[in-house]
């Protein structure tokens, strides 16, 4: 454990940090203050400060595990007003709430949203659930993300509704890509045109397609989970919620399952284990995809890559994910 401001300052300031995130949230990127705010906001909300911090990461946030001076462990995460508003989480976090108390794996909400004193960005807190990282190459393993998605989307579909709508990345409308999640990605690269081609080729079949929106979760993949032996303990990133026809969600979901970087594995599925998640996923729905849905997830998959490979693209040798990329792209046909 490191303190408050040691924590942010890692993630700000070391050798890896990158203050774009810290910004967008806090309108600064020096660490004492934002370590200031983030203990202010602490006492009010949960009635105690903070003795220090046990993790700490960034993506689309900032994420930080909190031992608090009265002993809970909580997370906090600051969010970037630009990809959900207040009002946004706020929904986002009554249907985690919902959900957690259905018996699913959500961590129980504690607090938030709630603004960032002198900052832009909000603050959400919840319990600290804990469990083991896990590689969803194992079979228990991805068997169980498949019927976990198939319980989530089930046990959310009477909280359906507009406030859950997708407003940072639409499918259908609108530019190709969403306004990458980091700044340090760039899309205007023009060596990675061969992926805008895909994702709108892709784009422009699913245009076509027309099904029924359910509530899904938009990054399932491993490294928001967390496990004890094959069973999930915990589902985190619940600002990736949102609205969007299943085919999509479930597309997402297979091709971006085993991504962790929290293990030395590969970050893509074979095309085997792509398979066998959409199987065990069917299995847990109750219900086998019809073959017009089939072609629409082999659609939906390139486009869902796309975006990934897209911020992956660098000049210099293809990643993975751009590779797997093209194995997609074969399989639809484009």
């Amino acid at each position: 454990m490191v303190s408050l401001e040691a924590a942010v300052a890692e993630l700000v300031a070391g050798e890896d940090g990158d203050a774009a995130v810290a910004q967008e949230v806090f309108a600064s990127g020096d660490p004492a203050p934002i370590a200031a705010r983030i203990e202010q906001v602490c006492r009010a909300e949960l009635g105690a400060g903070v003795e220090g911090s046990t993790f700490a990461e960034q993506s689309i946030g900032l994420v930080l595990g909190l031992r608090l001076e009265d002993e809970r462990h909580v997370v906090a995460k600051a969010h970037q007003p630009w990809h959900r508003t207040l009002e946004q989480a706020a929904v986002r976090v009554r249907v985690q709430a919902a959900l957690h108390a259905e018996g699913f794996p959500a961590p129980r909400p504690l607090a938030g949203p709630v603004r960032v004193p002198l900052g832009p960005g909000y603050l959400t807190f919840e319990e600290h659930v804990g469990g083991e990282v896990a590689d969803a190459h194992r079979p228990a393993v991805r068997r169980a993300m498949a019927t976990a998605l198939a319980d989530l989307i089930r046990l959310a579909a009477p909280y359906a509704g507009t406030g859950l709508a997708n407003t940072w990345w639409d499918w259908f409308t609108g530019p190709l890509w969403p306004r990458p999640h980091n700044r340090i990605f760039d899309f205007s690269l023009p060596s990675g045109a061969w992926i805008d081609d895909l994702g709108q080729r892709a784009r422009d079949e699913l245009a076509t397609w027309r099904s029924p929106l359910i509530v899904g979760h938009g990054d399932w993949s491993v490294k928001n989970l967390r496990f004890r032996d094959a069973r999930i303990v915990a589902v985190y990133d619940w600002d990736s919620l949102r609205l969007q026809s299943e085919v999509c969600t479930v597309a997402a979901a297979a091709v971006h399952f085993p991504a962790t970087w929290y293990l030395e594995v590969p970050r893509t599925p074979t095309m085997e284990e792509m398979e066998a998640f959409l199987a065990e996923y069917e299995a847990a729905r109750g219900l086998a995809f019809t073959g017009p849905e089939r072609r629409a997830i082999d659609v939906a998959a390139v486009y869902a890559m796309g975006y990934t490979a897209r911020c992956e693209h660098r000049p210099g040798p293809e990643g993975e994910f751009q590779r797997f990329l093209r194995t997609l792209a074969a399989r639809a046909g484009f």
